[in-house]
Order: structure tokens, then C-alpha cells, then sequence
């Protein structure tokens, strides 16, 4: 690496991955509602993208509940979690492939000692 030049922080970085997937999640759970049975689906994406997009949007007003996602490790459980009903039906599959991309990226951040106050812009 060159002198001066920095580290690519994946810490700060996997959160606007996992915006990203929130709304493509929110995309293809208005989708599912046009497929036979995918209303259970959709809701499922709908209400999960809608609960995770204030923990990934970067504001501090939740307080204490932000600790979850400032947690590499736990980011990367939920993201995983989370991202393995997304494969079930075809509207959500990007927006899962997204979302465990997001995973790997916090597992990386994790591995390399990351953290997510560090030089982030949270207001």
C-alpha cells in the first residue's frame, strides 16, 4: 500500500450495502403481492426492510438499540438470518444476495477489528 494512502473500512461501507438491499427488498415485497401465495412473502420483506432501514440509516436517535449494528458480529448473524427467506420466492432474491453481501462485509469488518463509531458520520 502506498504511503498516506488508507484502509478501505468495510465498517462503514456494509451499512449502505445493506440500505441498498432494504430498499430492493422493499421493491420485490410489493412484487410478491402479484404472485399466487407471495403475500407472505411480501410482508415478510416488507416489514423486515422497514425495521432494519433506521438501524442502517446513519442517525444516532435510537440510542442504545444501535449497539446492535454497531456489533460486526451481530450484524453479520441478523443480515445472514434474515437474508435466508429472501431465497424462497424470486422477487427478493437480489435483495438477499444484497443483504448477505452486507453480512460478509460486517464479518470482514469484524475479522479485521472495525468499528462502526470510528470515523463515521453519524448524526
Amino acid at each position: 500500500m502506498a504511503a498516506g494512502a488508507s484502509k478501505l473500512r468495510l465498517s462503514l461501507w456494509a451499512p449502505q450495502i445493506g440500505l441498498f438491499a432494504c430498499y430492493l427488498l422493499l421493491i420485490g415485497g410489493a412484487d410478491c403481492f402479484f404472485y399466487v401465495q407471495g403475500a407472505g412473502h411480501g410482508a415478510y420483506a416488507i416489514v423486515v426492510s422497514l425495521v432494519l432501514i433506521p438501524f442502517l440509516w446513519p442517525w444516532t436517535k435510537l440510542g442504545v438499540l444501535l449497539y446492535v449494528f454497531k456489533n460486526n458480529w451481530i450484524a453479520t448473524l441478523l443480515c445472514w438470518g434474515i437474508s435466508v427467506w429472501c431465497f424462497f420466492i424470486t422477487p427478493l432474491i437480489i435483495g438477499g444476495v444484497v443483504l448477505s453481501l452486507a453480512g460478509v462485509m460486517y464479518l470482514i469488518a469484524g475479522i479485521r477489528g472495525e468499528t462502526a463509531s470510528e470515523g463515521s458520520n453519524r448524526r
